[in-house]
């Protein structure tokens, strides 16, 4: 299962200028537009794409080139697709448009009627997941907040992905220490701007310059680091689709080869930073094409990354394994405190009861300790204290016999018990006084 987690969307004509192309000038100057309606303004705003159908939304050149762009992914073997839709600077509620829903019903219809099919006779499209992912392109002006607040929740809620691209120091470390925490807002996704032909990302200094730490709590809380390929082919990214606003599948026909050649180095230096700094895990690799000619083949893009540094089994879960996990992981957001589900552990019948049967051989029995202790011999001290007369308590079974009465000669009986101690302390007494004589 292979994946390409960036396919980028074009603006709809209609609401272009709530997303200025980043190379825009700050200051605002710019030619005077014709005041418009408030009233007509916001409901033009307001109004979501699920009514909305794509070709209300989208040119007929638009939608003819996004659907070429799909196809060919799907015809090169990619099987899970985000349709990523980019917006600059800040999220604002009250004038964005979700414009992946209603593309992402186009193409589940277009899939089910099954007009176009490969040379097989299968029908283009099945078996392919499309999901909808919301890119914030992050700078100066967004670092003091951008719009992933607990009030948007609801709103954002209907992206399966979101993800970040921090252009800024500042803004990577807010990107990798804080929304990388499991909440409703989670960004999995980091992608670090490189350059690519029509886009004003150059050597961005958040690349030049990636912590350690960083990388490694962001990869901690679960989120990947994204390296789109396009720019190591020289082509044109998503900027170029906001200029023009028509991905007519030859703008990159009017860039010129120097230009080409300062993207292509540039990626390069960035791109094997990134790897460099991330140890080969916790990496992504997708498209991010406007132009259909850029695309290329899952097993190109995997030995493409092994000129990064990467291992050929690394450079094979970037494309595969990585993107998949992020995937189930996003689903998350959707979950209290990024729980999934409530583990419960099911023993099997036949397990459990040989379980109880080797608990019971290893138990002792009731029985054990007493039939040891009356086993023992008893000792002498409690023979001797023992009264004869009383018969309550059993004498032992194993008891030792009472001797047999000695005859008795010219000297006294004495007894074995007393005898023996008597003789004892006589000779310590004949002791004790030959040592003083001694001394």
């Amino acid at each position: 299962m292979y994946c390409d987690l960036f396919v980028p969307v074009p603006p709809p004509l209609l609401f272009r200028s709530q997303n200025p192309a980043p190379n825009a000038s700050k200051k605002g100057k710019a030619k005077q537009q014709p005041p418009q309606n408030k009233a007509t303004g916001q409901a033009a705003s307001n109004q979501s794409s699920a009514g909305r159908g794509a070709d209300a939304l989208f040119t007929a050149a638009q939608l003819s080139a996004l659907e070429k762009r799909v196809d060919m992914l799907i015809h090169l073997g990619y099987s899970v697709l985000a349709l990523t839709q980019t917006v600059y600077h800040k999220f604002e509620a009250k004038t964005h448009v979700n414009t992946v829903d209603c593309l992402v019903e186009h193409f589940e219809s277009r899939f089910s009627a099954g007009k176009q099919t490969n040379g097989s006779g299968a029908a283009v499209g099945t078996g392919t997941l499309l999901l909808k992912r919301l890119n914030i392109v992050l700078n100066e002006e967004s670092e003091k907040g951008f719009g992933l607040t607990a009030q948007n929740t609801q709103l954002l809620s209907a992206y399966d992905i979101l993800s970040l691209t921090p252009t800024t120091p500042g803004a990577l470390s807010l990107a990798c220490l804080t929304h990388t925490l499991p909440t409703p807002l989670t960004t999995h996704i980091i992608s670090l701007p490189l350059p690519a032909a029509g886009s004003s990302f150059s050597t961005s200094s958040a690349v030049s310059r990636i912590k350690h730490t960083l990388v490694r709590t962001a990869k901690r809380n679960g989120a990947a680091f994204e390296v789109a390929y396009v720019g190591s082919l020289g082509g044109e990214g998503v900027d170029a689709l906001n200029e023009s606003g028509e991905d007519s599948g030859l703008s990159g026909s009017n860039v010129s080869a120097n230009v080409r050649s300062d993207v292509k180095r540039n990626w390069w230096t960035g791109a094997r930073e990134i790897v460099r700094v991330a140890k080969g895990s916790g990496i992504i690799v997708s498209g991010g094409v406007a132009d259909p000619m850029d695309l290329r083949a899952p097993r190109d893009v995997g030995n493409l990354m092994t000129l990064l540094g990467l291992s050929q089994d690394k450079a094979h879960e970037a494309i595969t394994k990585t993107p998949k996990g992020i995937v189930l992981r996003s689903q998350t957001r959707k979950t209290y405190r990024a729980i999934l589900s409530e583990p419960r552990v099911v023993i099997p019948q036949q397990i459990a009861a040989d379980s109880a049967t080797i608990s019971d051989t290893r138990a002792s029995p009731a029985g054990t300790s007493d039939t040891s202790s009356a086993r023992k011999r008893p000792r002498e001290e409690d023979m001797d204290t023992e009264d004869p007369g009383d018969n309550s308590a059993a004498p032992p079974t194993n008891s030792l016999r009472p001797l047999a009465p000695q005859p008795t000669t010219g000297h006294a009986s004495v007894n074995s018990s007393s005898g023996s101690g008597d003789l004892t302390g006589s000779k310590k007494k004949k002791r004790k006084k030959n040592r003083e004589s001694k001394s």
